[in-house]
């Protein structure tokens, strides 16, 4: 019974309390439990993206390369030649870190670097080589690259900014070439289409697997 008592004094104390706080002084109280829960929630995510990065790392060291099969489209001649190639995460920061060495970058350098790399290439990278018969074509302003999981849904997709193509002599072709970034998660097999905008028959879809 004297419990009783004590456990009532005190829950009437507590709401005494509670009334006794001003208004400012309930919502600064609000905000910081909101606060609290809005941490906890982005710990969870990092802590998510955390392990998610620790099982891509282990399942690439049995990657050896990935194969892109084309599935649709064709060049628009015999004279146009596209070729593309897959890097994964941890593939990138290997190759970032052979030029470290190679170039004797500082470990700051190397390390600002990798984290760039985990935080903006999380999808890894497509390298585009394209040879065409004149420099207008070789331009990349024409070219656009869509990254699709393997349930054919939209990852990435990005326009490629202009540059001017190359002169070999040697093959009388015009070669460009560029890097697509790609920001979100993905694992193969995954869709690659090429567009380019000059080629009226369409783009080139791209079957992306793992060769182990």
């Amino acid at each position: 019974m004297k419990t009783t008592k004590i456990l009532l004094m005190a829950g009437i104390f507590a709401v005494l309390a509670s009334c006794g706080k001003s208004e400012e002084e309930k919502k600064a109280e609000a905000e910081k439990l909101k606060l609290e829960a809005t941490q906890d929630s982005i710990k969870k995510v990092e802590m998510q993206q955390l392990e998610l990065m620790q099982q891509d790392s282990i399942a690439s060291a049995t990657i050896k390369g990935y194969d892109f099969e084309l599935l649709s489209g064709e060049e628009l001649s015999k004279y146009h030649k596209t070729t593309l190639s897959y890097e994964n995460l941890y593939q990138s920061i290997a190759l970032l870190k052979e030029s470290a060495e190679r170039e004797m970058w500082t470990e700051d350098k190397l390390n600002h670097m990798i984290d760039i790399y985990k935080t903006s290439a999380k999808g890894g990278l497509i390298s585009i080589n394209v040879d065409r018969v004149t420099i207008q074509s070789a331009n990349t302003e024409w070219f656009t690259v869509i990254v699709k999981d393997s349930n054919d849904k939209e990852i990435y997709r990005e326009k490629m900014k202009s540059k001017t193509a190359d002169y070999s002599s040697k093959d009388d072709y015009w070669h460009n070439f560029g890097t697509v970034v790609i920001p979100e998660r993905i694992q193969a097999p995954f869709f690659v289409y090429f567009v380019d905008q000059l080629n009226a028959k369409g783009p080139l879809k791209y079957k992306v697997t793992a060769v182990k």
